[in-house]
């Protein structure tokens, strides 16, 4: 959890880790937004709790509608 904390804080003021546009830090990390959604879906467990982590929640719901990831996310 402190690693999800920490993310959250380096997202305040941005849409992405690259501030206004994704850039590669944000394609590094996209991993996590996919590892998480299948996490919470095969275990049951809430890790990206929005109330906790708005900013990062957020983040990943944009990373995964950018249309060049949506177009090639894994399903």
């Amino acid at each position: 959890m402190e690693y999800l904390k920490f993310l959250e804080e380096k997202l305040k003021g941005k849409n992405s880790f690259g501030g206004e546009m994704m850039r590669f830090l944000d394609l590094a990390l996209g991993w996590l937004a996919n590892m998480i959604s299948i996490l919470e879906e095969i275990v049951g467990l809430t890790v990206g709790d929005e109330e906790k982590f708005p900013l990062l929640s957020a983040w990943t719901q944009d990373f995964e509608d950018a249309p060049i990831i949506k177009g090639n996310w894994p399903h």
